[in-house]
Order: C-alpha cells, then structure tokens, then sequence
C-alpha cells in the first residue's frame, strides 16, 4: 500500500505540474501566484497518493 502510495503521489505530482503548466499562461503571471499554483500541485499530489492507495489496496 505504501508502494503505490508512493507511486501515486509521483503521478499526481507530475499531472499537477502539467496542469499548472497550462494553466499558468492562460490566466497570466499576475493570477498564477505561488499560492494558488503550490495549492494546485499539493492537491494533484494528495489525489494522486489516495488512488494510488486505494489501487494497490484493491489489486
């Protein structure tokens, strides 16, 4: 369960860097401050880390 924990935290990381990518030019560097961008990417993390839990739990 840790394993894919691990593993889904690394993925969600990894999607919530893409999605902030993206949505960082389309709302301007004036909206994309680091609070919102490093909330963006903790929450990518943590859904991330919660399926990668619940996927190695059930397989």
């Amino acid at each position: 369960m840790k394993r894919g924990a691990f593993v889904g935290g690394i993925f969600g990381l990894l999607g919530g860097g893409l999605l902030v990518a993206v949505w960082s030019p389309i709302v301007g560097p004036q909206q994309a401050t680091w609070g919102s961008v490093l909330s963006i990417m903790a929450a990518a993390a943590l859904a991330g880390i919660v399926v990668g839990a619940l996927r190695s739990r059930a397989g």
